[in-house]
């Protein structure tokens, strides 16, 4: 074993790491009959008390250390987009085809969506007079009742009309623990006497991951960026 003491750096020292006593036997035994081999098994210990010590200063992090064990461990410097974006088709797939065929990372899926979703988002208006500070309560009776009729009809949160707002969060966070994240596009519908919010849902593999620029602005992974990388 290697050990450096850092108190100071007038006081640091290395300590030469020591044969086991089989170790000192063997050496004693044979250095006078093989010198040679001696002479070599010292550049050996030396080397690995070199490296020992490298490997402590350089090595902030144990999961960084350079041993035997982990130097056929090829590691490669990219950016999250260089490494997430040429390989995100087979990743999704991949995920998808586990949450459909194994029971533990559909449980995972549905697990989080419990957790996460529950019963769903519950809104209450709560609008006051601006000058008296007074509820409005036939506002907030109006509101309330705009919103409960809105989330709960399939025919008017989704545009497919498949879904109610439940549904859509649930959808949600299944496609956050699936593949990691989830897009919704926002519209609006005119309707008489009703919200005109519509929500569309969309998978990330529909997304043109080809394209690389529209109108002058970059795109990665069809995501559509400006030059800070705001989407």
């Amino acid at each position: 074993m290697i050990r450096i003491s850092t108190q100071n750096a007038e006081t640091a020292k290395i300590e030469m790491p020591k044969a086991s006593p089989l170790g000192a036997v063997i050496d004693r035994a044979l250095t006078p009959f093989f010198p040679g081999w001696a002479e070599r098994r010292g550049r050996a210990r030396l080397r690995m008390l070199a490296d020992g010590v490298r490997r402590d200063f350089l090595s902030t992090y144990a999961a960084a250390e350079k041993t035997r064990l982990l130097k056929d461990w090829p590691s490669k410097t990219k950016s999250a987009d260089e490494a997430i974006l040429p390989d995100s088709a087979t990743l999704n797939a991949r995920a998808r085809q586990a949450v459909r065929d194994d029971w533990s990372a559909r449980s995972a899926v549905d697990g989080f969506k419990r957790h996460v979703v529950g019963t769903g988002i519950s809104a209450c208006s709560a609008a006051t007079d601006p000058v008296t500070g007074e509820d409005l309560a036939e506002y907030n009776e109006a509101a309330d009742w705009l919103w409960y009729r809105w989330n709960r009809s399939a025919r008017l949160v989704d545009v497919e009309g498949r879904k109610n707002l439940l549904g859509f969060q649930r959808l949600v966070a299944q496609e956050l623990m699936a593949v990691g994240e989830a897009l919704v596009v926002l519209a609006y519908q005119p309707r008489d006497a009703e919200v005109g919010l519509v929500l569309q849902a969309v998978e990330p593999e529909q997304l043109d991951s080809c394209l690389t620029e529209y109108q002058g602005r970059e795109v990665r992974g069809g995501v559509e960026i400006d030059g800070y990388g705001r989407a």
